[in-house]
């Protein structure tokens, strides 16, 4: 479901109602400007495996796996901005005062993988097989407006760090790995004096071309070999 995601760069966060100032942002032409930790989320080999089962067995399996991963979203203190399918769309930072977002969206997405291993583990019990995932983070400036038509007006975020945390995801199959954060994000999760946990557990790639994008980035991938 990435393309839909792709084709739209938006999500709900809340709908309908005026807008609100928010502790941090600037409000240019009825938009609010502020810096977010971006997460997306996406399941592995997903749109294959729906393609051989029924309608409501895929219905049943998006209800319980969006209600593991809402429950990290929700205690990291992010929110999730939109579900399409398998996918997931998160902010950290869009919505009150919130000091430590990166710290937190890095948390959340290291929280995602260890509620789907607890998941899996109950699953294969069952003698189903394990559900895997891939996980980009970014951080940067977003845009948080109204999107739609009346009646069904949307509070919505969009620009470039979406679509970074989107293509990141994206590189963790090509890469090999279930979780890729950018350098934007691991520079901000040292600002909030939170470095340790990025030398503990993540690995420097160095800087990697994007898809669709004309300026390559640093990337750091998940050390499979950490506790």
């Amino acid at each position: 479901m990435r393309n839909e995601l792709e084709a739209t760069n938006v999500g709900a966060l809340c709908s309908g109602g005026p807008a609100t100032f928010r502790a941090g942002t600037v409000n240019v032409e009825g938009e609010d400007l502020t810096t977010a930790a971006v997460l997306f989320a996406d399941i592995v080999g997903f749109t294959s495996w729906a393609e051989r089962v029924p309608p409501r067995t895929t219905m049943d399996f998006l209800r319980r796996y969006h209600e593991h991963m809402a429950q990290q979203v929700s205690l990291h203190g992010g929110r999730i901005v939109q579900r399409a399918g398998d996918a997931i769309l998160a902010a950290f930072g869009t919505h009150g005062f919130f000091p430590c977002k990166a710290t937190s969206a890095l948390a959340c997405g290291f929280s995602m993988l260890e509620e789907l291993a607890r998941w899996n583990a109950r699953r294969g019990m069952r003698g189903r097989l394990p559900v895997q995932i891939g996980i980009g983070i970014h951080f940067g400036a977003v845009a948080i407006g109204s999107i739609g038509v009346v009646p069904r007006v949307e509070r919505t975020i969009a620009g470039d760090t979406v679509n970074v945390a989107c293509r990141l995801e994206e590189m963790t199959r090509t890469i090999g790995t279930r979780l890729i954060v950018s350098g934007a994000l691991v520079e901000e999760v040292a600002r909030e004096g939170q470095e340790t946990i990025v030398l503990q557990r993540l690995i420097d790639r160095g800087a990697c071309a994007i898809r669709g994008r004309l300026n390559q980035i640093p990337i750091f991938v998940l050390d499979d070999m950490s506790p």
